[in-house]
């Protein structure tokens, strides 16, 4: 047990065991993301709740309310302790941004929903900001995203097996905005790969060998039955992108060569280039999915529903219509329908829901823990490096899947509970720089007095 400090609480950084309260975080939070779906959902494609709507509703705020009550009562526990004061400077910026959203409740035109999606938030923020005074070291990312890991391949096989065995449920396809709708399973599953990979470039832990198979298969399949196009690419853009910065140039080599071996092989087996035109045709049908060139060039829609967005934005910029909500009478046309619809694009959403004052203290929270930690890419310290090449990868994973979505900002998600991790990793990460910085102008000032 390592004393923070004299006459401070202790927080035993040596002892695992204080993770359980944020591993049952972890848990509920990325389960109690399943919700009747809507109406027109039931009439138009005759989706069936996998639970009496009721049952659903409760169970959900059960979950969060329970989440939310072991949150406040562990950093209760920590507010004595020194890690708590050093992690609140830090927090303090995007700490104001959710007060900022739960604020904006009072001008919010659809008061409930405002109040639901920005307590799930700041939800959100105080398990980043646990997860930041508890983290210690390496182990402890290793620990978080191997529990993660395998509540994320748990829910894509979930989904995977409800879609075969009951298809009214609708999992995995557009109709199931009740039961984890395709693009929040490809959001999961994308993410989850990334987060397996690139553990395994940088430290090559033993639980991401163990899970390498079985979850890709899984999550690639979650993706492919669901459809969607992006989170599949951004998959192989960031596992491709975490293998050349972690690889040594033989191991590249090693790859090109089989790459070249597997190609000339495949010439010899089918000169004619047969199985690879029905490969390209299936390929193409899953990147087309029945879309029109035009449907495709608006990037399935959006371009419609972001000058919609931007019209709204325009009736309230400086502060938004309330957190979640997109229109000054939370009713927006799209599509053909009305609805509350989300902006389908992460600085959108911020911008119309909250305005530029929201966007700039959104921006301010996430670059006090962004800049040191990037700063680590380019520092001596192999341990804060490889932590803070995880966080940068993530970082690219998360920017490019905020450019056609509204990302964490949105509805409580598996993503969004990741980005929490995520963000409590940086703000300890980025706390650990600046000590050792304080520490090294510290001898430097003493060595200096010295001589």
């Amino acid at each position: 047990m390592n004393r923070l400090d004299s006459g401070e609480k202790l927080i035993d950084q040596d002892s695992p065991y204080r993770w359980w309260s944020v591993y049952f975080c972890i848990f509920m939070l990325m389960i109690a993301t399943v919700s009747p779906p809507e109406e027109f959902k039931i009439s138009n494609a005759g989706t069936q709740s996998i639970l009496p709507p009721a049952i659903l509703k409760l169970l959900k705020l059960a979950a969060r309310g329970c989440a939310a009550m072991i949150l406040v009562y562990s950093l209760l526990a920590a507010s004595g302790s020194i890690r708590f004061r050093k992690t609140f400077p830090r927090m303090l910026p995007i700490l104001a941004f959710g007060a900022f959203g739960v604020v904006s409740v009072a001008w919010s035109p659809e008061k409930s929903t405002s109040i639901v999606q920005v307590a799930s938030f700041v939800t959100l923020l105080l398990l980043a900001w646990l997860v930041a005074i508890y983290w210690s070291s390496e182990m402890d990312i290793s620990r978080i995203l191997r529990f993660a890991s395998f509540v994320l391949m748990f829910i894509s096989l979930g989904l995977i097996v409800l879609h075969f065995a009951d298809p009214r449920v609708a999992a995995l396809t557009r109709d199931s905005s009740g039961l984890f709708h395709s693009t929040m399973s490809g959001s999961a599953a994308s993410l989850a790969v990334v987060t397996l990979f690139s553990c395994h470039f940088i430290w090559g832990w033993g639980w991401t060998k163990q899970l390498l198979l079985p979850a890709t298969v899984i999550h690639v399949g979650t993706m492919m039955i669901g459809g969607n196009r992006l989170s599949l690419a951004l998959a192989l853009l960031v596992c491709g992108v975490a293998f050349l910065l972690t690889s040594k140039i033989i191991s590249i080599a090693w790859a090109m060569l089989a790459a070249a071996v597997v190609g000339i092989g495949y010439l010899c087996l089918d000169p004619g280039l047969l199985m690879s035109d029905s490969l390209v045709e299936k390929l193409n049908q899953f990147t087309v999915q029945g879309q029109s060139q035009h449907e495709l060039g608006s990037f399935s829609g959006r371009t419609e529903m972001w000058e919609k967005m931007w019209d709204s934005y325009l009736k309230s910029p400086l502060i938004g219509h309330g957190y979640f909500v997109t229109s000054p009478t939370a009713r927006i046309f799209v599509w053909g329908e009305w609805g509350n619809w989300t902006a389908h694009n992460f600085f959108l959403q911020v911008l119309v829901t909250l305005g530029a004052v929201g966007l700039l203290m959104l921006v301010a929270g996430i670059g006090v823990v962004a800049w040191p930690v990037l700063k680590k890419l380019g520092g001596h310290d192999r341990a804060q490096y490889r932590s803070a090449l995880l966080l940068a990868l993530m970082g690219m994973w998360f920017l490019g899947w905020g450019t056609l979505n509204e990302s964490f900002i949105g509805p409580l998600s598996p993503e969004s509970v990741m980005f929490a991790l995520l963000l409590g990793f940086g703000v300890a990460l980025a706390n650990q720089a600046s000590a050792a910085k304080v520490e090294d102008e510290s001898t430097c000032d003493r060595v200096g007095q010295g001589s």
